[in-house]
């Protein structure tokens, strides 16, 4: 154990134990999109999303993704916008009188949505300057002397910051700030002393170009580092990727952070097709296949009535995080009370046969089918581990859920003396922890000693433990097990 701190393993124990249930998790959407940012960016609602990334797109599915995902209940929703390999951020240079660089100002994203990006500035009274981002709307501009003077017109106004420093590192100095609060532009100078005679009132346009989407691979490298700092459980989906490497990077992050990812076969695929594609991955408990892809309208087409076909998972990250809210992490995410909103139709309605096809494959597919008098929802909870009780989504999260809250919650232990008052600390907190947990409805048994067990004494705690910093606490828990199978036993009764 190199770093001090709280550290959890797990030990699977078959029978049942004899002797506070709301999640932190949040979804990650990692996928292409139309623009926007690529550092990771934390968006509360579908209006906050479209305005940075630029809203429906039927070449980019991942936009409608991440509308299913709200739509679903999901409310927070970090974003890692995916570009090519060989995309180009566009970038806009503010010159001096003399025509050397001052500030370059560069889109946060790659790709050539940048091009339409200018950055307006007004020198105020106060002797700074006034920052607009703009969406261009078509107007020209004008270049004199190597300065770039403000032209006209209706552009859209993204972002705007007032008081910034443009000559020096310091307080509200442009390069800063924007760093840390635009999410679309960002800042370099080279300070130039004739810069800073500019009269008050000047102002100037920066329009951005030389961005390009690239024609290369997705680059997903750099995902897990990118979330890695979150530290809470996660759901992470990326509509419509099929490539089992990065899937199971996903993973493999996921099972070392307490997170889950929900991912789809490719569109069109058949129930066999479907189980096969599960089959390629990895076997994981921290893993769930759902399908089919699903019809949904398309605001983005002129003509009326129009649909386009989507993939699930957005909505299925959306279900599951609605599903902890309202129920619990202990309740699986799946059942007639999960409806899959916003659909129009299924790309294909499973038959039985084809049901028995995606329940029973090595590893099970979650199908979403149609419930009569509820429409399409999500009615399977498995993982792609096909042993032990982690096969089920809601174990598996719950287990994920009770070690991410112990590790915060006895952070307070560490560097503490090693002794009984810390030992009674300690399974105090567990215990309290645990009760909730139970009485939310999280374990199984009547009574609290059916529900959990906390050992932590002179017994699993040695001298030679003590001796090496080391305080061993034993938690046991009787997780709930989901029906899946309702069998009913209908008998005829002859009348006498």
């Amino acid at each position: 154990m190199p770093t001090p701190g709280v550290y959890v393993t797990e030990s699977t124990i078959l029978a049942p134990v004899q002797s506070a249930a709301v999640t932190d998790a949040a979804g990650v959407l990692a996928a292409e999109l139309p623009q926007g940012p690529s550092t990771l960016t934390l968006v509360t609602s579908w209006y906050q999303f479209s305005s940075i990334y630029g809203g429906l797109s039927t070449n980019y599915v991942a936009s409608f993704g991440a509308q299913m995902f709200f739509r679903a209940g999901g409310t927070e929703l970090y974003v890692q916008r995916i570009v090519k390999d060989d995309a180009d951020s566009a970038a806009g240079v503010l010159k001096t009188t003399d025509a050397s660089t001052w500030i370059t100002f560069t889109a946060k994203g790659a790709g050539a949505y940048g091009n339409n990006i200018r950055v307006k500035l007004v020198k105020n009274s106060a002797n700074l300057w006034d920052l607009t981002v703009l969406k261009e709307a078509g107007v020209a501009d004008t270049i004199v002397s190597g300065l770039v003077t403000a032209g006209s017109g209706d552009d859209l106004v993204l972002e705007s910051f007032t008081n910034l420093n443009l000559n020096t590192f310091g307080h509200q100095d442009v390069v800063n700030i924007l760093s840390h609060r635009s999410n679309y532009v960002s800042a370099e100078w080279e300070e130039a002393s004739s810069a800073k005679t500019i009269a008050s009132g000047t102002s100037f346009i920066i329009p951005l170009s030389g961005g390009s989407d690239g024609s290369g691979d997705p680059d997903y490298s750099g995902v897990t580092a990118a979330i890695g700092g979150l530290n809470r459980p996660l759901v992470i989906f990326s509509p419509g990727l099929t490539d089992t490497d990065v899937i199971d990077e996903f993973s493999t992050f996921a099972a070392a952070n307490g997170s889950f990812v929900v991912v789809e076969p490719a569109a069109d695929s058949t129930a066999t097709e479907a189980v096969t594609f599960a089959g390629s991955l990895t076997s994981s408990a921290f893993v769930g296949v759902y399908a089919p892809w699903v019809w949904v309208a398309d605001p983005t087409s002129s003509a009326r009535d129009a649909i386009c076909k989507v993939p699930p998972s957005g909505a299925v990250a959306g279900s599951v995080l609605a599903t902890d809210s309202s129920k619990g992490v202990f309740k699986t995410p799946a059942g007639p009370d999960v409806a899959v909103t916003g659909v129009v139709a299924l790309e294909t309605e499973w038959t039985s046969t084809d049901l028995n096809t995606l329940a029973d494959g090595s590893p099970p597919v979650n199908a979403i089918r149609i419930i009569p008098g509820v429409g399409p929802a999500i009615m399977g909870g498995r993982t792609t581990k096909t042993t032990d009780a982690t096969r089920f989504i809601n174990i598996r999260r719950s287990l994920n859920q009770i070690t991410f809250e112990l590790q915060n919650r006895l952070l307070f232990a560490v560097y503490q003396n090693n002794d009984v008052t810390l030992w009674n600390q300690v399974k105090t907190v567990v215990d309290a922890y645990l009760t909730s947990f139970w009485q939310a409805g999280g374990l199984r048994g009547n009574v609290k000693a059916n529900a959990f067990y906390v050992k932590v004494d002179g017994e699993n705690n040695t001298a030679t433990d003590i001796a090496n910093g080391v305080l061993n606490v034993e938690v046991g828990v009787a997780l709930q097990y989901p029906a899946e199978f309702i069998r009913i036993n209908l008998t005829q009764q002859t009348g006498i």
